[in-house]
């Protein structure tokens, strides 16, 4: 009958200790976890250009109407949005991909930083994603590209992790 209690006791406390961290893990992303049960749409390679720093794709439509391919990136220490030309080494867009095109941005340290500064405005840049089906977009890598795109010394990276 000890053993038994023991067993049980233990069982307890490890489930208990597992939902604890998965909470911890739920806060640092407040647009979902990330585990096994979110269906992921896939990963996506683009290149875009930053268009404005704290602003909404809708501000910029009305400023700008002649920009396509719009994208508003919210974090929780600030949201940009980009224009983004190639998906995946293919001109164009999302399109149906992404409407309505806001999406919650994870990325650890200060990945998300680097494209929501004044020095990113306007420049071109890579971006290495997974994209949830819950609108989320993990971000992993930047690369901020120069003139051409195959010049390895005119691109920075900044990677997660």
């Amino acid at each position: 009958m000890g053993t038994r209690g023991k067993t049980i006791g233990i069982s307890v406390a490890a489930v208990l200790l597992l939902a604890g961290l998965t909470t911890q893990a739920q806060g640092q992303c407040p647009h979902g976890s990330g585990g096994y049960g979110e269906a992921s749409r896939g990963w996506l390679e683009f290149i875009g250009t930053v268009i404005c720093i704290d602003c909404t794709v809708e501000e910029i439509r009305e400023a700008q109407p002649e920009l396509g391919h719009l994208y508003q990136l919210n974090h929780e220490r600030g949201q940009i949005v980009l224009t983004i030309t190639e998906v995946n080494h293919q001109k164009y867009g999302w399109g149906t991909l992404a409407y309505p095109p806001k999406f919650y941005v994870c990325a650890k340290g200060n990945v998300f930083e680097q494209l929501a500064t004044e020095e990113a405005l306007f420049k071109k840049v890579e971006i290495s994603a997974m994209l949830r089906s819950t609108r989320r977009l993990d971000i992993f890598t930047i690369v901020f590209l120069g003139e051409e795109r195959e010049d390895a010394t005119s691109a920075s990276e900044v990677r997660w992790g």
